[in-house]
């Protein structure tokens, strides 16, 4: 959406319905409220990544959270929100309370139909990320995309049994319509999500 009058911005703000609406370089995009599904995989991600590999130490993991462009004066006419945020210490972003100035190391979108998640996957590698995940809700597919060469992106590929692996130590599939996921040095950690 191009603009919304102030009503019905306030309108929005007050009903809670703003809080993944995005700015794409002064452009409002106004997403639609994460379905039941979606919800159910991000939140069963997100409590399997802090049993699990936030435990391994030096790393976090945030549900969605304000992602800035870096260095931009006024943070609130380009960000993003991704689904999860993932980090270790080598991570380049900046924590400024309301927002990450910068993108963390993984950006985590979970898919929904006619979403703009993989419009999104440019941009988090241009703002420091080194992996965006794209994780289809109905399906549990997962697809990971890093900056290739000449600054392209590509998909990294999957291994035998449909796995792709990151670069964070985890491995992950579809499968039987959710996510398998492990700690590539633990196999004792494997789960199906939700």
């Amino acid at each position: 959406m191009r603009e919304l009058t102030e009503e019905q911005m306030e309108a929005r703000r007050v009903a809670g319905a703003d809080a993944f609406d995005e700015v794409w370089e002064g452009e409002l995009h106004v997403a639609p409220e994460p379905t039941n599904l979606h919800q159910r995989l991000a939140g069963a991600l997100f409590v399997w990544l802090r049993s699990h590999w936030v435990q391994l130490g030096a790393r976090d993991c945030v549900l969605p959270v304000n992602v800035s462009r870096p260095g931009l004066e006024d943070w609130r006419q380009d960000y993003r929100i991704p689904d999860l945020a993932l980090w270790t210490d080598a991570s380049t972003h900046v924590d400024r309370r309301s927002r990450m100035e910068g993108c963390p190391e993984v950006a985590v979108e979970v898919r929904s139909p006619d979403d703009e998640s993989y419009a999104k996957i440019g941009t988090y590698l241009d703002w420091g990320a080194r992996e965006v995940w794209i994780i289809d809700q109905d399906t549990g597919a997962v697809e990971i995309y890093v900056r290739g060469d000449v600054e392209q992106v590509e998909r990294r590929g999957y291994q035998e049994g449909g796995w792709v692996e990151s670069a964070f130590g985890l491995r992950m599939r579809g499968h039987d319509g959710g996510l398998e996921i492990l700690l590539v040095d633990d196999p004792a950690t494997r789960a199906r999500l939700p």
